[in-house]
């Protein structure tokens, strides 16, 4: 496994195989010859209370009723957490997921064309996201 830090206020686990792209405040993960792509994108709040994960999810999905309930396998340690995903009538996955601590939210996106099986990786990355850096002896109380 590998330590990214996408964004200076976190940190995430990877496969040693897996490509990445920092653009726009967006950063995307992927493997060579698989469909199966996660984007990770923050907001940090440094004043008022933090939105929920929940409500999060509601705003981004609520356009759209093809949305159902998704229980990530896995989650980070300290965290709210909120999950959905659909089918498109073209076979493509996507899962949005949140986690929200006080100061920091993520919003996570897997897709893939196909069933999600082929995207473990992704979803045991989501559950290493971490505030801080891993590979430090501190991390910043939760």
């Amino acid at each position: 496994m590998k330590t990214s830090n996408p964004f200076p206020s976190i940190s995430i686990l990877l496969p040693e195989d897996v490509s990445e792209s920092h653009n726009h405040g967006i950063s995307s993960y992927w493997k060579k010859d698989d469909t199966c792509l996660l984007q990770v994108s923050i907001f940090v709040r440094e004043s008022r209370a933090q939105v929920s994960a929940t409500q999060r999810l509601s705003e981004q999905i609520m356009l759209q009723e093809c949305w159902r309930p998704f229980e990530l396998p896995l989650k980070p340690k300290g965290c709210e957490t909120a999950a959905a995903r659909m089918v498109t009538d073209q076979g493509l996955w996507l899962v949005h997921a949140y986690f929200v601590w006080p100061s920091l939210a993520i919003h996570a996106t897997i897709s893939r064309q196909g069933p999600l099986e082929g995207c473990e990786w992704a979803l045991d990355s989501l559950a290493s996201i971490r505030p801080g850096d891993p590979n430090l002896a501190f991390f910043p109380a939760l």
